[in-house]
C-alpha cells in the first residue's frame, strides 16, 4: 500500500470517527496512543491543542488508574483484544462509568501494525449493576445475620424445653426455665417485627394511625415497661416529664416502638451499675418537644452518629463488645420518626462516655378528649364475663394455644380448622367473638367467612370479628375492614390484645 493510501485510509477513519457518537482512538504498535476522537474533549473539557492532550490516564479516576494500565498493557504484550470499564472525569467534574474496547490490526508476519479502540459511556448501567450488586450484598449479610440472631434465643427455647419436660427437674429450676423461656420468646418476636417492618418502611407500605397523644403519659408507659428489666440488671432508670402537658399527632403503638428500640439499645450496652434516663422537654419555640434516651454506656465515635440509623449498621463498640443484632432497630426509628414529621438524633463525647438519642416532634394543641371507654364499662357491668369464643384457624398448633389461653380467662371456646366448618359453628351457637385466620385452606378465606357473616346477620346481631394473620401489612389491614372484620391484629398477639378483645366483642352484645 502507498502513503498515499496510508494517508486516505487514515483521513477517511478520522471522518468516520468524528461522526460517531462514542469517543474513538488509536494506538502504535507499542500500545501509545497517537489519536483520540474529538468526543473525548468535548466531554472531559480538555483543549485537544494542549502539548499533553493525548494524555487520557489523566482524566481517568485515580482508583481505576492502576487496573486499567494493567489491562491495557497486558492486551498490548499479548497482541490480544484490549475490554475495560472505568470512570472517566467530565467537564464539571463528576465522574462517568465507561467502556473501553480495542482491537489490533495484526500483519501478516504476526506484528502489531495498529491499535483500534472505541470507548462508550455506560454510566446509567453500570450503577445500576452496582446498585443491585450492593443489594444482593446486603441481602446476603442480612440472611447470614438473621439465622445467626434466630440460632441464639432458639437453642435456649429448646433447651427450656428439655428442662421442662425432664421428670427430675425442680420447681426453682421450671421457673428459671419458664422466664428464659418468655424473655427468648420477646426477642424472636421483636426480631420479626423489626425485619417486618424495615420492609415495610422502606416499601412505603406502613401507615399510620394517628391521634393526640399526651408525651408524658407516653413516657410513663414505656418507663413502666423497662422498669423491671432495668432493675434486673442493676441499672438505674430515671424518667424526668415535662413540666407541663405536651400533646403530638402520632401513633401511640409506633412512637412507644420507638422508645422500646432506644431503651433495649441503652440497656443493651449500658455495664451493671450504669444509668439510663429517659426525658421530655418542650422546645425554646414552643413548637416542638424534645424525647431523649440516654445512658452511661459505652457511647460512640462522633463519626457513626449518623450511619447507625442505616439498616445492618452497628457501631465499632457493639462489634467490640461482641453484641449481636440485626442493625435494624434504629432504622425502623429513624424512619418512623420521619413519618411523623420528626427528627431523631444520636450524640456521644465518644467511646465509653455514654450516648444520648433524641427524639424531636412538633406538638400540637390540647385536644378536647372524650373518654370512649365509660360507655364500654358501663355496658360491661351488665354483661356476663364469660364470652363465647369462635377460633377459626389451620394451624392446630396456634389454635390449641389461643384456645387454652383463653379458657384459663374462664370463656367458652370452640375452634374450626377450615372455612366451611368455621361458618357451620356459627350457625350451630353465635359467638361473642370470632379470631379468624386469613389463610385458610379450601375454597373460603377469612375475608369471605367475614363477608358470609356479614351478609347473614345484621350488625347488632353478628360476633365481635378478628382477623388474626401473620401478613400485618396494611393492605391486608385494609382488605379485612373492608371484608367486615372490625379489628385485623398481627401474629403472635399480645395477651391484653386478645383480651382487649374479648372484652370489646361481651360490650357489644
Amino acid at each position: 500500500m502507498s502513503a498515499y493510501d496510508e494517508q486516505l485510509g487514515a483521513n477517511n477513519f478520522r471522518h468516520l470517527a468524528e461522526a460517531l457518537p462514542m469517543i474513538t482512538w488509536t494506538a502504535n504498535p507499542l500500545g501509545e496512543i497517537d489519536y483520540i476522537s474529538s468526543q473525548f474533549y468535548r466531554f472531559t473539557g480538555v483543549d485537544a491543542n494542549r502539548p499533553d492532550a493525548l494524555d487520557w490516564l489523566s482524566c481517568v479516576h485515580p482508583q481505576d488508574r492502576k487496573e486499567m494500565l494493567l489491562q491495557w498493557e497486558g492486551a498490548v504484550n499479548k497482541l490480544e483484544g484490549y475490554e475495560h470499564q472505568f470512570r472517566l472525569r467530565a467537564a464539571n467534574g463528576d465522574y462517568l462509568w465507561f467502556t473501553g474496547k480495542a482491537v489490533p490490526v495484526i500483519s501478516n508476519r504476526g506484528y502489531v501494525l495498529k491499535w483500534y479502540g472505541a470507548t462508550s459511556e455506560i454510566d446509567k448501567q453500570k450503577r445500576g449493576e452496582l446498585a443491585m450488586a450492593e443489594v444482593a450484598k446486603q441481602k446476603d449479610r442480612f440472611i447470614a445475620m438473621l439465622g445467626h440472631e434466630l440460632r441464639n434465643p432458639l437453642a435456649a427455647v429448646s433447651l427450656s424445653y428439655d428442662i421442662l419436660n425432664d421428670s427430675q427437674t425442680s420447681d426453682a429450676q421450671r421457673k428459671k426455665a419458664f422466664q428464659l423461656l418468655g424473655h427468648q420468646i420477646s426477642h424472636l418476636k421483636r426480631l420479626v417485627d423489626d425485619t417486618l417492618d424495615i420492609v415495610r418502611l422502606e416499601g412505603g407500605g406502613l401507615d399510620l394511625i394517628t391521634e393526640a397523644i399526651e408525651v408524658n403519659q407516653l413516657l410513663m408507659g414505656t418507663f413502666e415497661s423497662f422498669e423491671d428489666s432495668c432493675q434486673a440488671q442493676d441499672l438505674t432508670l430515671k424518667v424526668e416529664l415535662a413540666e407541663r402537658e405536651l400533646w403530638v399527632d402520632g401513633d401511640e403503638v409506633r412512637l412507644s416502638q420507638c422508645l422500646s428500640n432506644l431503651l433495649s439499645n441503652a440497656i443493651k450496652f449500658t455495664p451493671k451499675g450504669g444509668r439510663i434516663s429517659l426525658t421530655a422537654r418542650p422546645a425554646d419555640d414552643g413548637e416542638s418537644v424534645f424525647i431523649a434516651v440516654g445512658d452511661s454506656g459505652v457511647g460512640m465515635l462522633k463519626e457513626e452518629a449518623g450511619s447507625l440509623f442505616k439498616p445492618f449498621e452497628q457501631g465499632n463498640a457493639a462489634e467490640a463488645l461482641g453484641k449481636d443484632g440485626l442493625g435494624l432497630g434504629l432504622a425502623v426509628v429513624k424512619q418512623l420518626v420521619d413519618l411523623h414529621g420528626g427528627v431523631v438524633t444520636a450524640q456521644s463525647d465518644g467511646l465509653d462516655k455514654g450516648s444520648e438519642f433524641t427524639i424531636a416532634l412538633p406538638v400540637i394543641e390540647a385536644p378536647q378528649i372524650e373518654d370512649p371507654r365509660e360507655e364500654i364499662s358501663s355496658a360491661l357491668e351488665t354483661k356476663p364475663r364469660t364470652a363465647r369464643v369462635l377460633i377459626i384457624e389451620d394451624n392446630e398448633s396456634v389454635a390449641r394455644a389461643l384456645e387454652i389461653f383463653l379458657e384459663l380467662d374462664g370463656h367458652e371456646v370452640r375452634h374450626a380448622l377450615e372455612g366451611i366448618s368455621g361458618l357451620k359453628a356459627v350457625e350451630a351457637g353465635m359467638p361473642d367473638v370470632i379470631f379468624c385466620d386469613l389463610t385458610l385452606p379450601g375454597e373460603l378465606k377469612g375475608w369471605d367467612i367475614a363477608e358470609a357473616i356479614c351478609d347473614r346477620y345484621d350488625e347488632k346481631a353478628r360476633p365481635y370479628l378478628v382477623a388474626l394473620s401473620g401478613h400485618a401489612q396494611q393492605e391486608y389491614v385494609e382488605r379485612s375492614l373492608k371484608a367486615g372484620f372490625n379489628r385485623h391484629v398481627a401474629k403472635p398477639p399480645e395477651p391484653e390484645v386478645l383480651r382487649e378483645c374479648v372484652e370489646v366483642g361481651l360490650a357489644r352484645q
